[in-house]
């Protein structure tokens, strides 16, 4: 299992879900206003397939949903890409998607 970190920062409450069972996240849901922001670590399995795979994390806050693309080659032990570093969310305040 491979894994990764995104960061999110928010003025409001927001949820985070994943597009396919071999995507998890440590959390799916934060509080508004936390002052540092907090970071959801995104693991995915081994992808045993002959074909490249994609799928996304969605991030849900004050009634807005962005998403995170996650692209992973063909073959076991390839690693996995997060995809739309710095995505912006806004409705009374302002909530940052960082992809590290």
């Amino acid at each position: 299992m491979q894994t990764k970190t995104i960061w999110i920062k928010s003025a409001n409450a927001w949820t985070a879900t994943e597009s396919d069972p071999w995507i998890s996240l440590s959390k799916s849901s934060g509080a508004a206003n936390d002052p540092i922001g907090e970071t959801i670590s995104v693991s995915v399995t081994d992808n045993i397939s002959i074909l490249q795979r994609t799928g996304y994390i969605s991030v849900t806050s004050a009634g807005q949903t962005k998403k995170v693309e996650i692209t992973q080659k063909a073959g076991a032990g390839e690693t996995f890409r997060l995809i739309n570093n710095g995505v912006y969310l806004t409705n009374n305040g302002s909530q940052l998607i960082n992809v590290r």
